[in-house]
């Protein structure tokens, strides 16, 4: 079983490694020579029938096997709530499901955009590790109208097959401004760049995310708050 980002696969990869069936996502075939298999008796499931008439014209190694099309998936959806709240250190199982129910490959993979943020195993367990968030579900087109600064992803082996995804909304929701009464013109603007100092004046970075639970000090130009992280 090979993904959809196998691009090239060596001389003798499966010498002396008889297969009864191959299966490939990979729209374009990899680079391959006649030698990578020992023999091609067995079936090669492509993606599609677009992809088949591109392994049989591959002349090198494809065309050798007997190809045919895979059923794709249509959808995959997240499963429970739409929308979970969580707090850092808390763990959520997510569940999705792919459709049809005859996908020739129905394993689903999760990955995180950003693991400092939320971390997601091999069966879909989230550890939230970043700053308070909203871990809310969105279509796959929405992407651009999630501020999170994470995505949870689920996903198959096909190409350009459609995705799930729960956004981790991760402002800077935890920081609380010491003076309630601030001037707007003395409000730090979190979106954009600032420093973070400790209380002995000590610059620690260009953001409270790396930093422990405290008091800080941070500066904007000219300026300057206290702060409860």
């Amino acid at each position: 079983m090979m993904g959809h980002n196998m691009k090239r696969i060596q001389w003798n990869a499966f010498d002396g490694c008889p297969v009864d069936e191959v299966y490939i996502t990979a729209q374009d075939p990899p680079i391959a020579s006649e030698y990578s298999f020992s023999q091609y008796t067995g079936k090669l499931w492509v993606s599609n029938a677009e992809a088949m008439e591109a392994y049989k014209n591959d002349k090198a190694c494809w065309y050798r096997f007997s190809s045919y099309a895979m059923i794709e998936p249509e959808e995959i959806k997240i499963e429970g709530a739409q929308t979970i709240d969580a707090a850092p250190g808390d763990t959520i199982r997510l569940t999705a499901k792919i459709s049809p129910e005859n996908v020739t490959l129905p394993q689903i993979f999760w990955r995180s955009t950003n693991p400092a943020v939320a971390t997601v195993d091999n069966d879909g367990v989230v550890v939230v590790r970043g700053v308070e968030p909203e871990l809310s579900t969105y279509a796959q087109g929405d992407a651009d109208n999630t501020a999170g600064g994470c995505r949870i992803i689920a996903e198959s082996l096909y190409a350009d097959a459609p995705v799930a995804v729960v956004a981790i909304n991760s402002e800077l929701a935890d920081i609380e401004d010491i003076v309630i009464d601030r001037p707007q013109s003395q409000t730090i603007d979190y979106t954009e760049p600032y420093d973070v100092y400790n209380m002995q004046g000590v610059w620690l970075g260009r953001s409270v995310d790396a930093v422990a639970p405290g008091f800080y000090i941070v500066r904007q130009g000219t300026k300057a708050a206290k702060i409860l992280k």
